[in-house]
């Protein structure tokens, strides 16, 4: 019977999944990304072709775009239109518990279960402000999927190939699947021969499967819409204004980032006390991942995931003699448990509620998200309400990251000023955004610039405050968090052309 029980990975997924399902009902769509991906996948769906230009907004309408996380967002649009959001959330916390099952699964390969526990419990806790219904998810868990084959080696390395053509299709983090390939090639070269003294030329002949294999999955990445256009991808959106304005694109504030900041520590402590015995490969993946983590906030997640096994590893190799024997004795008379059951059961649960939603949406309320984009949703209901029933006429000013849920949410939307596509818009257009929300002297002159005739925004924001103090701008609607202004001409011609004409009182 035992042999049908779930194993400690099993477990600790299935618990991730179900407490992720209550714990996390609000943070996966903290900001309005996931929305625009919905209506990205929903018009492809419907036109039954990938989109490649911009048809979203009014500042870069017509401006070539790539969408590089084309199939993540026809997955996304899919689910929805059968499931709703209950049914975004189920599936991404899906993934979420199906990659940190694979983390306790490679991350035994170098520990006990109980530092192994230990470990990847860490690392999911402080991952948490990266878990998001978004399509970096599937990252997450192709980077863990490319990990477990490079562990493993020998003839699981021709999956990799298979692994990077659907990986480049979902996202753009594919890239990380080739600098993985290339660690593990030079870690084992370095290994090799300063560590294990072997000649040069037996070196190199050890590494011609991970080479050639590493040369197929540069072919493959090219395997989608774009082509090798999208090896250049990753390296356009994370510098100039991008890495300036946007938050995950910023480097983190380590006072903020306290738990990273400790995390750091204790990593220098560790290898520190590991010495000679840190491999040429974890010393790579260390430069390379802390690097990426300290020069962008949303690598953070990347670097806790990507190392905790050989974090682990170290962790186990520190305990004093008698804990390890005492532990490694356990582990010898623990029940023969199922490595399947924990992820299969889970899957199970995430199909039965993705059905359930799919049936009749009310019977998931409990998962319907109290807060969207960091605001209570029946204050966004209240403004699509509004806006659905009196969009004001003109071209619209709208905060960033409310821009993709008014995309999702308005049928049919308004061209908006921006939201989270930020490749396509460019430095340009995310510079005079900028200017125009913060108290900026070239305000005005933008506003005319773009035709702006009305904004949507934060109600306690300069901008607001700023517009209606001119008294050229009226509040049109507001609600606790947000407000509607619009040009008091734009609001007087509106009223004009409702009066009656004089002759028509004889009609």
């Amino acid at each position: 019977m035992s042999r049908y029980l779930p194993d400690f990975a099993g477990v600790f997924c299935l618990v991730t999944f179900l407490v992720s399902l209550v714990a996390k009902r609000d943070g996966l769509f903290s900001d309005g990304d996931p929305f625009w991906h919905i209506k990205v996948g929903s018009v492809m769906l419907e036109q039954q072709s990938l989109i490649d230009s911009d048809i979203f907004s009014h500042t870069a309408f017509g401006t070539p775009w790539t969408a590089h996380e084309w199939l993540s967002e026809i997955i996304m649009a899919g689910i929805h239109n059968v499931a709703g959001l209950e049914g975004i959330l189920c599936f991404f916390l899906l993934i979420a518990a199906l990659s940190f099952w694979l983390l306790f699964k490679i991350t035994e390969k170098y520990a006990n279960q109980w530092v192994t526990l230990g470990c990847v419990a860490l690392a999911l806790t402080f991952s948490q402000g990266h878990l998001a219904a978004r399509p970096h998810m599937f990252t997450w868990l192709f980077m863990l999927i490319t990990l477990a084959i490079l562990t493993s080696g020998g003839k699981w390395l021709y999956w990799l190939p298979v692994v990077m053509v659907v990986w480049a299709n979902l996202h753009g983090g594919f890239i990380l699947g080739l600098v993985l390939q290339m660690i593990f090639i030079l870690g084992s070269v370095l290994e090799n021969h300063f560590s294990l003294k072997t000649p040069w030329h037996e070196t190199l002949r050890l590494q011609k499967l991970p080479a050639v294999v590493l040369l197929l999955c540069i072919l493959a990445v090219g395997l989608n819409p774009f082509g090798y256009e999208l090896l250049a991808f990753p390296f356009q959106v994370s510098k100039g204004v991008f890495s300036v304005m946007i938050n995950e694109w910023k480097a983190p504030n380590l006072q903020d980032m306290w738990y990273f900041r400790l995390y750091l520590v204790a990593l220098v402590l560790l290898i520190s006390l590991a010495k000679s015995s840190v491999t040429w490969t974890e010393r790579l993946l260390i430069v390379f991942f802390l690097n990426a983590a300290l020069t962008h906030m949303r690598h953070v997640s990347l670097m806790l995931i990507a190392l905790t096994p050989f974090i682990a590893r170290m962790v186990y190799n520190q305990l004093d003699r008698w804990r390890y024997r005492s532990i490694e004795n356990q582990e010898k008379n623990q029940l023969h448990l199922s490595t399947k059951t924990g992820p299969i059961v889970t899957v199970v649960i995430a199909l039965g509620l993705f059905i359930s939603s799919s049936i009749d949406h009310r019977s998931l309320m409990f998962l319907t998200p109290g807060e969207i984009i960091k605001v209570e949703t029946e204050q966004l209901n209240q403004l699509v309400d509004y806006l659905e029933k009196d969009l004001p006429d003109g071209k619209m000013f709208n905060e960033y990251s409310l821009g993709g849920y008014l995309l999702y949410a308005l049928t049919p939307p308004p061209k908006v000023f921006i939201d989270g596509r930020a490749d396509m818009y460019g430095e340009q257009i995310l510079s005079d955004y900028d200017k125009i929300q913060s108290s900026s002297p070239e305000r005005e002159k933008l506003l005319d610039q773009y035709e702006i005739d009305w904004a949507v925004f934060e109600k306690d924001s300069d901008l607001v405050r700023d517009l209606i103090g001119t008294g050229s701008w009226q509040t049109t609607f507001s609600n606790k968090y947000y407000a509607v202004v619009t040009r008091t001409a734009t609001i007087s011609n509106l009223l004009l052309s409702e009066e009656p004409h004089p002759n028509d009182k004889n009609d």
